[in-house]
């Protein structure tokens, strides 16, 4: 089965163990990360993913959750493309983007979990 992803929820599901913002997002991410252990195809998508679809801050298919949420989620959306090497379109299995990780992980950190709210969420966890 396939599903929508895109680029920065390719990493941070990665890390992701039961926390969003409320319990509609949280059973979207179990949702999505359940069909993708199980091997789920996910194809990669620019903006409005599947998990997005769900998030109170969406308003009118833009991020509303503060004034520069919409291009920094963009911006991270891009580099996790660009570490990851792939391309809008492509198909990936969960297991690939796992494989990845290692090779990227400083990178993000450096460029995108120092910013970010979410970071104590996923400090030491190494995923399953």
């Amino acid at each position: 089965m396939n599903y929508e992803v895109g680029g920065h929820h390719l990493i941070c599901l990665q890390f992701y163990h039961g926390k969003g913002y409320n319990q509609q997002f949280i059973d979207k991410l179990n949702e999505v990360v359940n069909r993708a252990k199980k091997g789920g195809e996910i194809e990669i998508i620019y903006g409005v993913d599947e998990i997005c679809s769900v998030c109170p801050y969406l308003v009118d298919d833009t991020c509303n959750y503060n004034e520069e949420s919409r291009d920094t989620a963009y911006q991270i959306d891009n580099l996790a493309l660009e570490l990851l090497k792939l391309s809008v379109g492509e198909t990936i299995f969960w297991e690939d983007i796992k494989e990845r990780i290692p090779e990227i992980i400083k990178t993000w950190r450096t460029e995108v979990c120092r910013e970010c709210e979410w970071r104590e969420a996923c400090e030491g966890y190494r995923g399953d």
